[in-house]
């Protein structure tokens, strides 16, 4: 099948309303591997379908912002009646929309504490003493490959660097 104009035109407004590309693909009667295939392969076909899928991504925010802040109205019923709405509103959404538009303060923090031996604070140390243990580390850990050193001796090793 080939891409005309007319169908990039549709396949985009299908992708931009909806968000979904085998809604897009069975808007113009195509499979999502041609859909796919085109997109590998047209530039302008790509493009276009970044666009749209822009616009349908900003959609979907639209309506989980509502639903997050907004809420929705759920039914309530009794003895098989509907008899009022109660307005339901998704904290997961709204957190999920705090951290994307601003990042810095909500994100997820991990933090790690490194300290020196026992806990002791660290102690800044010249270049040179830096290589040296560096250089040990490499050559304990170029013996464990191989085998030949066992694990007391590796242990006391690491010791006499200063290396724990």
């Amino acid at each position: 099948m080939k891409l005309t104009p007319e169908r990039l035109s549709a396949f985009c407004a299908a992708l931009a309303e909806t968000g979904i590309v085998a809604r897009a693909c069975a808007a113009v009667g195509i499979s999502r591997q041609t859909a796919y295939e085109w997109r590998e392969e047209i530039p302008e076909f790509a493009e276009a379908w970044g666009r749209a899928l822009k616009i349908g991504v900003t959609a979907l925010e639209d309506e989980c912002h509502r639903r997050g802040f907004e809420g929705t109205d759920e039914p309530v019923f009794h003895l098989g009646e509907q008899v009022a709405t109660v307005k339901k509103y998704s904290d997961t959404l709204a957190i999920f929309l705090l951290k994307a538009h601003n990042p810095e303060k909500y994100r997820e923090r991990h933090g790690y504490e490194v300290a020196g031996p026992g806990g002791a604070p660290l102690t800044a140390t010249d270049d040179t003493t830096l290589a040296t243990r560096i250089a040990a580390i490499l050559a304990i850990a170029k013996e464990r490959q191989g085998g030949s050193t066992a694990p007391a001796e590796i242990a006391a090793e690491i010791d006499t660097y200063g290396l724990a």
